[in-house]
């Protein structure tokens, strides 16, 4: 008799990881809720907070450096690509400013004003 080989299955740990989290004002809507610029309706609810107000970011954050924390695309009416509209970027401790942007968050290569894809708009980077 041939012996069979039993695949044993080893149970996975899977470990949680802890997350702190913060709820703050949206930078797209200003705590307002609604569509800043009424591009739908000026009834529309905000699509960054999706009407509350608030959002919540992982700590810890810096305010977002290309939007300038306002969470609108510089010289436009769109959510802002580095931060989502948040206005806050979650950022890795201890950090320094980027040395691709020099901490404007904006590509200095980029003609067309994209942000920095070193700091990912942040305007700093972890140190080390």
């Amino acid at each position: 008799m041939a012996k069979k080989k039993v695949a044993s299955s080893k149970a996975r740990r899977i470990e949680a990881i802890a997350v702190e989290t913060e709820s703050v004002t949206c930078g797209f809507c200003e705590r307002k809720g609604k569509d800043p610029f009424g591009i739908m309706s000026h009834l529309s609810t905000c699509c960054v907070c999706g009407g509350k107000g608030t959002v919540s970011v992982r700590t810890p954050y810096v305010r977002c450096a290309f939007c300038e924390g306002t969470g609108v695309y510089p010289a436009t009416r769109q959510t802002c690509t580095a931060c989502g509209g948040v206005g806050l970027i979650p950022v890795k401790e201890p950090n320094r400013t980027c040395p691709h942007c020099g901490g404007t968050g904006v590509d200095p290569g980029s003609g067309a004003g994209f942000y920095c894809l070193t700091c990912h708009g942040a305007g700093v980077v972890k140190k080390g």
